[in-house]
Formats: structure tokens, sequence, C-alpha cells
């Protein structure tokens, strides 16, 4: 009777190297005696050693050096079912785990961030159509509308120039090199992934929403809110972004006449949309934390300046304006601003205490940016993610530019933070896409709208 001999136990990566490595050695034993004769007419002073270099090493047979038998006469890494051992991949000396296709990681999945198998973060393909990916925080990897815009309410289905549109339509951004500043030379170079930005600036409709939520209970959850598109999951500044500070949880009122005192809190003539009785305009005196939390709320997060900027200006093309380079006329023709808009009578002139000069969202086609971005100009002055230098409540400058910048941010402060793109009341040097303001407070100039994955 004959016995097939014991298959041979399977070898710990560190056996096998271990193994591999005095094989290696028996090699270079050889081969410097083999050479020793001819290493001053050919000039070679030293063998080449180690890594997957192609040279004399040969331990294995991914540097298509020589594979060293083991006593069976077969490889020494023990990598094949073959050879009676069970088959253990080594990532170290195989160039780690090799991942399968997106298309397999991805399969299931409309959209947004996945694991493959080697425990890397990807995204996957958006495939929405006419919805969002991750509207709906419980399935980030559906497409569905965003909890502000469920239903069919004012605010949510009403906007753009026809009044009719999904207030939550997020066009994508595409990404690449921009300068910051532009005047007296192109300086500050930044890079931007591509993202999605909200078409609209977030309606009253929308943020009574939210409020309703945070009534109910809702918080975001720490660390919640990155760039979760970017580094591995990692988010901004190379993979640093903290995301959402529970801290941050006491700037979300709980009761109704909390928020209504926190939306209509300033000068006894100043303009509320909280209070105007149309929600289709948008949401002004909310705090950065309120629009930091909706935004995550709604499956999305707050833009950067950078992010936010680069929009502006179309990107490379270093647009002054969202439309282009001609400044406005003394109209409302192009964006809200300087109060224009809702003046009959086009005379220069400050309405206050009706939102008379607050348009109701995208309803000015004229301004309209590269990225089918509306009132990237004007009506209401926008939160971003970065944090400002506080100088002494409310003044407030913004920090220096971080350079260099690929998908960066200064980090958040709980102080004050950068705003872009001028208001319904602001002059002609306030509304350039490259002019910096920062706020520490919640004014009436002040909203904003949400980004999101790609």
């Amino acid at each position: 009777m004959s016995h097939r001999p014991l298959a041979r136990p399977s070898l710990s990566s560190q056996n096998r190297k271990a193994r591999a490595l005095h094989t290696r050695l028996w090699i270079a034993g050889a081969a410097l005696t083999t050479l020793a004769g001819c290493g001053a007419l050919l000039g070679i002073n030293d063998l080449p050693v180690g890594g997957n270099d192609g040279g004399v090493d040969g331990a294995t047979a991914e540097d298509g050096g020589p594979v060293a038998p083991d006593a069976s006469g077969r490889d020494a890494n023990a990598n094949d079912a073959s050879d009676g051992a069970t088959v253990e991949p080594d990532a170290a000396a195989d160039g780690g785990c090799v991942a399968e296709s997106i298309a397999t990681t991805c399969a299931g999945k409309a959209c947004g961030p996945a694991v493959d198998r080697c425990g890397n973060a990807v995204v996957c393909p958006n495939t929405c159509a006419g919805a969002i990916c991750g509207g709906n925080a419980a399935t980030p990897n559906a497409c569905s509308p965003p909890p502000s815009c469920e239903g069919g309410a004012v605010g949510t289905k009403t906007c753009g120039p026809a009044g009719n549109g999904n207030c939550c339509e997020s066009p994508l951004v595409t990404g690449g090199v921009f300068f910051r500043s532009v005047n007296p030379n192109n300086a500050d170079p930044a890079t931007v992934s591509d993202f999605r930005l909200d078409a609209y600036e977030v309606t009253v409709g929308r943020f009574r929403r939210f409020v309703n939520a945070v009534v109910g209970g809702y918080r975001p959850e720490p660390g919640s809110g990155i760039h979760a598109h970017l580094n591995a999951g990692k988010g901004l500044n190379g993979g640093t972004e903290t995301g959402w500070d529970a801290s941050w949880n006491s700037n979300l009122y709980k009761t109704l006449p909390e928020w209504n005192t926190a939306l209509t809190t300033g000068s006894a003539a100043a303009d509320y949309s909280w209070t105007s009785n149309d929600d289709r305009r948008p949401i002004n005196a909310v705090s950065w934390y309120a629009l930091h939390a909706f935004c995550i709320w709604d499956g999305g997060f707050l833009p950067t300046e950078a992010e936010l900027h680069y929009a502006m200006t179309g990107g490379a093309e270093q647009r002054t304006y969202a439309w282009g380079s001609n400044p406005p006329a003394n109209n409302a023709a192009l964006a809200a601003w300087n109060c224009w808009f809702g003046n009959p009578t086009n005379v220069q002139a400050c309405t206050t205490g009706q939102c008379q000069n607050l348009a109701p969202v995208g309803s000015i086609p004229g301004g309209i940016g590269k990225y089918k971005q509306y009132d990237l100009t004007g009506n209401v002055i926008e939160w971003t993610l970065d944090g400002a230098e506080l100088q002494g409540f409310p003044i407030a400058v913004p920090k220096p530019y971080p350079n260099p910048c690929v998908d960066c941010a200064v980090p958040p402060t709980s102080s004050a933070w950068v705003t872009r793109g001028g208001s319904y009341s602001s002059g002609m040097g306030d509304i350039s896409a490259y002019t910096r303001i920062a706020n520490a407070d919640a004014r009436r100039i002040v909203g904003g709208r949400c980004a999101r994955m790609p």
C-alpha cells in the first residue's frame, strides 16, 4: 500500500520570509564564488541586494530572478496548492493586497462610500439621476432626495427662474487648479477635487424641516460632516478633517421658541426671512453651527472656502463674478445686490423690515455660475467651513490662505468663520469672487448652501 506524504503545514509569513532570506544568501554566496574571477573584468564591485528589482537576489518569481527550490522541489514561497501546503498569501513579499475592480466593490451600490476587500475606502461612481447620493443618511449608497426636499412644500420644489425647480438639485463641480489671488499677480494656487455644490441657497422651507428634526431630538454624530470622498474617507487636509464636534450641540436649540428668537435677533428694523412669510427666500440670520448641522442632516457637508471660491470663479476661468468678468449694472439683472432687487423705482434704496430686497432663491437667471449654481454673488453671504480669526467680538478677519493647498481648509474654530459672495445689501467691493469676509455672528445678511460627494 502506498502512502501519500503528509502535507506540509502552512508557513507563517514570518517563517516564509526567514526561509526566503536563507535561500537568497545561499544563492548570493554561490554567485559570488562564480563571479569572483570576473568582477574586476566586468567592473562589478557589489551584487544588487533585496527588493523586487529584477536583480540577482532571485528569491521570488515576482522580481524576475530564479526561484529557489524547497526540499520537495517546489517553490519556497508555498503559495500554490499543488505542493500540498495551505495557500497563505504573503502581502509584503507579493506587493500587498490586490483589490478587486471598483465595479465588484460597488456591486449593488448606486453611489457613495464603500470599502474594498483590502480595507481601502473608495467612492462608488454616482449613477443618481434627479436625486442626491446619500440624501438619506441611513442609506449612503442609495439615490434619494435629501430630507429637506421630501414632499412638495414651498421652498422644496419652488426654486429656479420658473419657480418650479428642485431646491435640492446639486450639480457637479469638476475639480482642478485655480489661483485664489489674482491681483497683482496670480498667487496662492489651490487644487480642488470634484464635488457637488447645491444649485440653490438653503431656503426657509427646507430649513423649517431641519428645525423640526432638531426639536425632535436630532443631533449630528460626532465626527460627521467630513469630506468622506477624500483621502480614503478621512477628508480634507491630507486626511485630518475632524468633522462635527459634540460640544457644538449646545448651539442647536431644543425648542421652537428658542429657534424663533435666534433667527430674528438683531436690529429691530432688520429683514428676517424666517418670519417673512415667503419660504422661497434663503434662510438668513443663521449661525455657522446651524448651517453646518443642517448640511450634515441633509446628507452633505459645508463647502470649504477653496471649494466655494472655485465654483464662484468658474475654476481656472478665474471669473471676477460668478457670471464672468463684467461688473453688474445698477439693477438686479445679474444678482440681488446693493438693494436693487425688489426696487420698482430702480433707485438704490434699502427697504428694511420686509425682506423686499432679498430674492427668492434662483429667481435671477442672469448670474448663474459656470457649474449651474445660482446666487453665488449677492442675496446672502455664504458660510464656509474655514475658521477665521476673532479680533474682539463681533470683529473677525480671515486667516492667511493655507499653502500649499490640495483639498485644504483652515480648521474651523469656535469663534469666527469665513464667508463669501456678498449679500443683497453689499456694494461692488464685497461681491467680487476674490473678496474675503469673516463673521462671528449670524447677521441678517448671512446664509449659505451645502456641498456633497461627487
